[in-house]
């Protein structure tokens, strides 16, 4: 069995993605059951990719293989040093409670909440993770936290569903009953909207819900990825370093599932509705 050996550097940015998706591709079209995929490139490697590589055997599950990842040594020990093996990353199962792994993740950010603001980061987490579980149509969902340098910790998951773009596009069309076209980016834009969902009833925020995220992301100097399909959106500070922008991306390749990053900072600094004090009440005359 020839192994498919990977050359190309992982390291960040929208060409590391393309390459994880074409990787992904490759895999799947892989005609043999067991597939042993060779990656070569040492040095620096994005803790991103990292991620994605230790869940690829689990999401080739899904295509009907068995895979077989080898990597040098040293990309080994960042694996072991970033946390990002077995004890690092969860598989999320179906017999546990969504709201107990948002529980969890929350718990862990390193940052003071209001009770109420910290119970609505929940529902939201919650929310992205039952998009990942129910809606996309997953077999496999993957849920990490990993540290990066200067205190930045990052919250991931990855789900082996059809795409974010995919459904959309079929929910809207049989919605419509209209074949009308839209692009990858427009069927994101479509589900980043408050309001929009593909579930056929639910309760709560429609949407992903991102409104609260996002302003804890820009006060907390934080950054949103989302990748699926053809289309990377990230929410980050933009050039000028004044403030968050919002930007999509085509990729060459498509990514196959779906992929929610959210990095925040470690401070000392405490998040709050405007007029709550820390019991999570309101002050006096507000």
């Amino acid at each position: 069995m020839q192994p498919i050996v990977f050359t190309e550097k992982l390291c960040k940015g929208k060409i590391a993605y393309q390459r994880i998706a074409k990787l992904q591709n490759l895999i799947k079209a892989n005609p043999n059951e067991n597939v042993h995929l060779r990656v070569t490139a040492e040095g620096r490697i994005g803790r991103t990719f990292l991620f994605l590589l230790r869940c690829l055997p689990d999401t080739a599950e899904t295509w009907g293989k068995k895979l077989r990842v080898t990597v040098p040594r040293g990309t080994y020990e960042k694996l072991e040093k970033s946390g990002i093996t077995a004890k690092g990353i969860v598989r999320m199962e179906n017999q546990r409670p969504v709201i107990a792994y948002a529980s969890e993740i929350v718990k862990k950010i390193p940052v003071q909440f209001s009770p109420r603001l910290h119970e609505d980061i929940v529902s939201r987490i919650g929310e992205i993770l039952n998009n990942a579980a129910e809606h996309a149509a997953a077999e496999t969902v993957m849920i990490g936290k990993y540290g990066k340098p200067h205190k930045i910790y990052c919250f991931t998951c990855f789900d082996s569903g059809v795409g974010i773009p995919n459904k959309v596009r079929d929910f809207v069309q049989r919605a419509e009953g209209s074949s009308r076209h839209m692009t990858d980016i427009d069927a994101l834009k479509w589900a980043l909207n408050t309001g929009n969902s593909t579930a056929s009833s639910m309760s709560g925020p429609r949407g992903l819900g991102l409104t609260t995220l996002k302003e804890f992301a820009r006060l907390n100097k934080g950054k949103i990825r989302i990748c699926t399909g053809r289309v990377l959106y990230l929410y980050e500070w933009g050039k000028a370093k004044e403030d968050h922008i919002e930007r999509f991306e085509t990729l060459s390749s498509p990514f196959l599932g779906t992929l929610f990053e959210m990095d925040y900072v470690a401070d000392d600094r405490f998040y709050h509705y405007e007029g709550e004090n820390e019991s999570g009440s309101n002050h006096k005359g507000e």
